[in-house]
């Protein structure tokens, strides 16, 4: 896979300029030392951890990490298919319901997006609505798994496998 300097360049940009935001989902966010003042550093890794995908790969902060520790770092990051980073990445719900559930005049509706489609459901029970979704994203998540297995390097199918939603 061929990736211009340029382009590792806009990423290094684009993940400094999300921890420099003060309020939003990347408020707490920041780059590990290593990376912060040294391009070089980031575009070493960078391209030691770029794999074959028949998508972009975009640089992911969460999967690798414990309890989503909000820090840039070669510990931490890992770079995946720009839909599967799409598909895992799901803020804490502030009303308290759970994450793909919403409440409707009906019960919950519970609703998991998928490539260009969706599954949903309407449930009597928040925790079925609940179960719903979960089984659900695992259910697809197993699919995007055997879709890049034979591409992607060990530690991120491993991550994968072990994801809770």
């Amino acid at each position: 896979m061929i990736v211009l300097p340029d382009k590792v360049r806009n990423v290094y940009n684009q993940m400094k300029r999300r921890c420099s935001f003060i309020s939003g989902p990347y408020a707490d966010v920041s780059v590990c030392e290593e990376w912060e003042n040294d391009f070089n550093s980031f575009s070493e890794w960078y391209y030691k951890n770029l794999w074959k995908c028949k998508e972009p790969l975009q640089l992911d902060k969460d999967l690798l990490s414990e309890k989503k520790s909000k820090i840039y770092s070669p510990e931490t990051c890992c770079l995946l298919p720009r839909s599967l980073n799409v598909f895992l990445s799901g803020e804490k719900r502030k009303n308290g319901l759970p994450v793909g559930v919403v409440k409707t005049k009906n019960g919950y509706r519970a609703q998991v997006n998928f490539m260009n489609g969706h599954i949903a459901g309407t449930f009597s029970d928040i925790e079925d609505a609940k179960e719903f979704y979960v089984s659900n994203k695992r259910r697809y998540l197993k699919m995007f798994i055997d879709a890049i297995r034979n591409d992607a390097p060990e530690h991120i199918i491993k991550a994968l496998e072990n994801y809770e939603f």
